[in-house]
């Protein structure tokens, strides 16, 4: 089961999630599940129902293709969507296993033999943080295999999942993290496992093969001599900056706190000429996955 933060992430990633799925059972169909409430509008697990549905999914016989991914029916409610072999979807559907909610033991069961993929953990508040560590607790008592992903993880957040894990797993008891005062090199990998000392796997290739990417930071600050009530200063000063880029020829992502900032930069945009695509969470389920389908094509 492949854990994302959000719905968007998750709608992203399951189209890569079935390539891979269609190379693990190249004798028999292969059910996949997209996990989180909104799947019923996302239009690429919406096909794969609907060929299931009509039968007019091909066989797992043909050679063209090692395996067929299904969608059957019977996993579509959301208290059994976790059953499905290979399942893709939000974090929120795993913590349900660990929380007092109808069936949560459902969930738990289903993710006990497999490997559960955690994205972004280093992104959760402390409330999910919390929950996290709890999932974290039943699954290292079940035995099942867990990744964890993060680019920015600090090292107390990792010794903490790590301690939370093996707090119930056989044979019993922490694992020292063999991390402590070692520089975080990225990337790397911490492999651990009950009874043995985390190792830390860092890039094998000598510095000088590493590739290297510079980073600058410029802080860009509102013109305040140019009154305009009806524009925010901040906006404005973005517009000229990322009209100036892509004029150059580049690409840019402008990331702002809300919505109606978002709409505004973007009117702004529009207005002053800037080609710009508007991507947030008051669209129609309809219109978001026609501009995420756009982006990701691009």
């Amino acid at each position: 089961y492949d854990a994302l933060p959000t719905q968007a992430t998750a709608n992203a990633a399951f189209e890569r999630v079935r390539q891979f799925a269609t190379r693990l059972r190249p004798d028999s169909d292969l059910a996949l599940a997209l996990v989180h409430g909104a799947k019923r509008f996302d239009d690429a697990y919406s096909r794969l129902r609907r060929a299931y549905g009509a039968g007019t999914h091909r066989s797992a016989g043909d050679e063209a293709v090692p395996s067929e991914v299904v969608a059957p029916s019977w996993l579509q409610p959301s208290k059994r969507a976790l059953l499905a072999p290979v399942g893709v979807g939000t974090i929120d559907q795993a913590l349900l296993g660990v929380m007092g909610v109808r069936h949560g033991f459902v969930r738990l069961f289903a993710l006990a033999r497999k490997v559960v993929v955690i994205d972004e953990v280093h992104a959760y508040d402390a409330y999910t943080g919390t929950l996290l560590r709890h999932l974290l607790r039943w699954l290292g008592a079940l035995g099942t295999k867990v990744v964890l992903l993060s680019a920015t993880l600090p090292p107390s957040l990792r010794t903490t999942l790590l301690d939370a894990y093996f707090q119930n797993a056989t044979p019993t008891g922490s694992v020292p993290d063999g991390t402590a005062g070692e520089p975080d090199a990225y990337p790397r990998l911490v492999h651990a496992r009950p009874g043995a000392r985390a190792a830390v796997l860092t890039d094998p290739r000598p510095e000088a093969e590493r590739e290297t990417t510079r980073v600058f930071v410029e802080r860009v600050l509102p013109d305040e001599s140019v009154p305009d009530d009806k524009i925010d200063p901040r906006t404005r000063a973005g517009v000229a900056w990322v009209g100036e880029r892509v004029e150059q020829g580049g690409c840019v992502a402008w990331i702002r706190n809300t919505v109606r900032e978002a709409q505004e930069a973007y009117a702004t945009l529009k207005g002053a000429g800037v080609p710009a695509i508007l991507l947030h969470a008051r669209f129609a389920r309809f219109d978001r996955n026609r501009i995420e389908a756009d982006l990701l094509a691009r």
